[in-house]
């Protein structure tokens, strides 16, 4: 064997490494290509599922605020002869205004009379937020609670200096 043959051989070799590095290379890229697009698909479907469910959503709430109108509009006009089924529900609409009609007349009556009980000024709308904030269970908020009116003191007089 010459130099030329050895050297011929390893050209081929070397050749054939070559190939077989660029059939690699070209095997990768398309296998990276294609989980690209499979991954691109799945965040596109992703993202068109979000938005098709915020938009089913917003669809059935606007659908739940027609059924209620619907039903105001009916009770308005049908509530002095209900018929069928209805006449139970409206007798409940009917005795769920009165409650509120009761709690509020008896609400403003509480009002009127909370006026400076015991000799202290307290606005309504203070206690009032106190014990809402505590059904709600919100923290108490420290707020300035009124005060007796007192008269005011004469300041003290400073001690001279002899």
């Amino acid at each position: 064997m010459d130099i030329n043959e050895l050297r011929e051989k390893i050209l081929a070799v070397l050749n054939q490494a070559t190939e077989n590095a660029k059939d690699m290379a070209e095997q990768a890229t398309g296998t990276m290509r294609d989980f690209a697009d499979k991954a691109m698909g799945g965040a596109r479907a992703g993202g068109r599922i979000a938005k098709l469910a915020m938009e089913v959503a917003s669809e059935k709430e606007s659908l739940k605020k027609t059924y209620q109108e619907i039903g105001r509009l009916y009770y308005e006009t049908a509530k002095d002869a209900p018929d069928g089924f209805f006449i139970q529900l409206f007798e409940e609409v009917r005795l769920g205004e009165q409650s509120i009609a009761e709690k509020e007349a008896e609400l403003n009556e509480l009002k009127s009379s909370f006026q400076k009980p015991f000799g202290v000024d307290v606005e309504f709308e203070f206690v009032v937020g106190q014990t809402e904030a505590e059904a709600e269970g919100e923290p108490e908020q420290p707020a300035e609670e009124p005060k007796a009116e007192e008269p005011a003191e004469a300041p003290a007089e400073e001690p001279k200096e002899e």
